[in-house]
């Protein structure tokens, strides 16, 4: 019983983890925020296609090579010692959709969601150097904060779900504690210092 109980648990947390990947919640916001703030869905396929290829398809193709070639060990880079490349190419990436975006004329809100991505993806860089921070924690609140702020309110209700995902990569042994709380509030203060930047604390619709 104890057996049946102890697999269940682990299946559990390993659904949560899996649908808090970084790469779910990130996309989930953004195509949010860009479904928003664009008048038509040919608008807001002018804006998600360069983020869904930037952000998206580049870093987790990259990925994906790298597991083949043997610079990574698995999909999910696990080991803190080979984040620094998939970090860069993802940085690499950010930047891109920003220039575009920039280029593009696009809505202040999803400027502001690149250059978000952007800041803390550098952020995150540099810190993973010296320790591994859980990617998951900072996504799944950094996710909800932008969307909360430029979606709607009502997404902030999400956040609830926050102490979930930390459990999960807990009982999954990928982080510590410290470790996934110190990522949520690195990441939720980038955050608010980029949207503050952009003056959108507060505003919505724009």
């Amino acid at each position: 019983m104890a057996e049946r109980e102890t697999r269940l648990t682990d299946r559990v947390a390993f659904l949560i983890s899996a649908a808090a990947s970084p790469f779910i919640t990130v996309s989930a916001c953004a195509l949010a925020v860009i479904a928003t703030h664009t008048p038509s869905l040919a608008e807001a396929a002018r804006y998600a296609l360069p983020f869904l290829a930037l952000t998206i398809a580049l870093p987790g193709a990259w990925i994906l090579v790298g597991v083949r070639t043997g610079r990574f060990t698995d999909p999910h880079v696990m080991l803190r010692e080979q984040r620094a490349e998939p970090f860069m190419v993802a940085n690499v990436g950010a930047l891109g959709l920003v220039l575009v975006y920039v280029g593009l004329h696009a809505p202040v809100a999803l400027q502001a969601t690149a250059a978000n991505m952007l800041a803390n993806g550098l952020v995150f860089m540099l810190i993973t150097r010296f320790w591994k921070v859980s990617i998951h924690a900072a996504a799944y609140a950094a996710s909800v904060l932008v969307a909360s702020v430029l979606v709607h309110p009502s997404v902030a209700w999400l956040g609830l779900g926050f102490p979930l995902v930390v459990w999960s990569r807990l009982r999954r042994q990928r982080h510590s504690l410290a470790q996934a709380l110190v990522a949520a509030a690195m990441v939720t203060a980038s955050t608010v210092v980029v949207l503050s930047a952009f003056g959108l604390l507060g505003m919505r619709g724009m």
